[in-house]
């Protein structure tokens, strides 16, 4: 089951709550690739027309530290609507 939260005018953010797998784009969902791993688990994803980066895929995101991932991730994202 997925759930989607618009957290503010340019943060969409996907929760696939059966794999616990959480998808965090910047605007609209745009086809991008991931080189670069914050941490395991945690993509950061780049836009492929622009390489900007266009947002992050998080696995296991319920056991995983909220703050210290809006601490580490390379945009603001607030984690109390899912």
């Amino acid at each position: 089951m997925f759930v989607r939260v618009k957290d503010s005018d340019n943060i969409v953010m996907d929760y696939d709550k059966e794999h616990d797998i959480l998808y965090i784009s910047i605007n609209k969902p745009q086809p991008s690739y991931s080189d670069d791993e914050l941490w395991k688990g945690v993509f950061i994803r780049k836009s492929v027309e622009s390489n900007y980066v266009s947002g992050a895929t998080i696995l296991d995101f319920s056991k995983r530290n909220q703050e210290a991932l809006k601490k580490h991730l390379p945009f603001d994202v607030d984690f109390k609507s899912i």
